[in-house]
């Protein structure tokens, strides 16, 4: 199911991490002593987790492993809208949702006590403390049928809480926001996403990146985002000290669609959702192999000293600078002003998008000689795009260090830094 070609990376496999379901549902014969009662019936039972707004039900309903005496939760958010007709049709509104994390719910099954001193580096337990590439292949199956119980389990407890009087109709399943992810073994996860941040996987648009809050005796640390220009990303950090984590993410409905192709969508049931979820997992695999690679390249690769990507930006220093061109001609405004972002932007991004210079331009020149002699990678047509290569991710860090790796604490936790292009 989620095994890609073989001339490609056969020992790939990704495991499912956060995923969402939108949820739509039509209830007749229903008034607010119908809702009030379904709140009750929940509550009783020990899933209702806020109250909230009147015409809201917000639950977490447990998934008990009784082979493992783990458990594992459900989170379902039910906002009904009332009809303006009285003798109208309640309905969930479109943001009604079932969110579940698949690792958390393999790892109790798999009965991983969720101790705090488990806890990954970003304070969450969904991973498994070891590298995916040592897991049974057969694990994205078993999230798959985790999930369709999941569901099941879900429907049965909201079908259980409404009372009779009230027809109580589920519609339609959609597949909202999912993630694959792939744990690579790392012997310093960290170092490798710092130089993550600054070497982009080829094909990105945009990268950007975030700080999450230290947790415990645990350092903060740095997610790196990859845009693709088509919705769905890729992301990078360190899971655990010795684990870097990639993921493909599809975080919105809009998502979902440029990745997969189409907008899934079925009837409310268990093995619906597990057919919406291999949808995902076939479209995501080949991505999530471009990332594995990638990440394992920047792991191993050899990396050239700083002096030697100073030598390789001469040229495109001296145009920077306003040094005059062959011919002694001085370069136009414009060409100064491009040769300073091409360079400010390989260097603290990894990444230049040439849709501002022409073909045939000094700047492009030097550019395409650079990819020539292997310090940048180009890609695309229009617009063209250089990434710095691997073995120069460490010489580019030397250059433009980032503050909040010296020891500064970062302004905000959350900082996005985005390329000019």
């Amino acid at each position: 199911m989620t095994d890609i070609p073989a001339d490609a990376h056969p020992s790939i496999f990704g495991l499912f991490d956060r995923i969402e379901f939108g949820i739509a549902a039509r209830c007749t014969n229903m008034g607010s002593d119908v809702l009030d009662t379904m709140r009750h019936r929940l509550n009783y039972r020990g899933f209702l987790v806020s109250n909230g707004t009147p015409d809201k039900v917000e639950c977490q309903i447990p998934i008990d492993f009784k082979e493992t005496g783990c458990r594992a939760r459900v989170s379902i958010t039910l906002p009904f809208g009332r009809p303006q007709d009285p003798d109208g049709d309640w309905k969930i509104a479109p943001s009604g949702s079932i969110r579940l994390n698949l690792q958390r719910l393999l790892r109790a099954e798999h009965g991983i006590s969720e101790d705090p001193a488990t806890k990954s580096l970003d304070g969450r337990f969904n991973y498994l403390g070891l590298p995916t590439a040592t897991r049974p292949p057969g694990d994205p199956d078993r999230q798959i049928a985790l999930c369709a119980r999941a569901v099941e389990n879900v429907i049965a407890v909201l079908r259980a809480a409404v009372p009779l009087e009230a027809d109580f109709g589920l519609g339609e399943l959609r597949l909202r926001t999912a993630e694959l992810s792939h744990d690579i073994a790392c012997p310093d996860a960290s170092r490798v996403v710092r130089l993550l941040e600054r070497c982009p996987v080829p094909g990105a648009r945009e990268i950007g990146k975030f700080r999450y809050q230290k947790v415990s005796d645990k350092p903060a640390g740095t997610v790196v985002h990859w845009q693709t220009g088509r919705a769905y990303e890729g992301k990078a950090y360190a899971k655990a000290a010795d684990l870097l984590r990639v993921e493909v993410v599809c975080s919105n409905r809009d998502a979902v669609a440029a990745l997969l192709g189409e907008r899934p969508t079925g009837p409310v049931e268990g093995q619906e959702a597990a057919r919406q979820l291999r949808l995902f997992a076939d479209a995501a695999i080949e991505t999530l192999a471009e990332l594995h690679a990638h990440a394992t390249e920047v792991r191993d690769v050899a990396p050239a000293r700083p002096f030697a990507l100073r030598c390789a930006f001469e040229p495109l220093a001296a145009f920077a600078a306003g040094q005059p061109l062959a011919g002694g001609r001085h370069p136009s405004q414009a060409t100064y002003e491009r040769a300073q972002a091409a360079y400010d932007d390989l260097i603290e991004t990894g990444l230049f998008r040439a849709s501002g210079t022409d073909s045939g331009t000094p700047i492009r020149r030097v550019l395409d000689q650079l990819a020539a002699a292997g310090t940048l990678r180009r890609e695309g047509r229009r617009p063209i795009t250089y990434y710095l290569a691997p073995a120069y991710a460490a010489a580019a860090l030397a250059f433009a260090p980032d503050a909040h790796h010296a020891g500064t604490p970062p302004a905000e936790t959350r900082n996005w830094s985005r390329v000019r292009g």
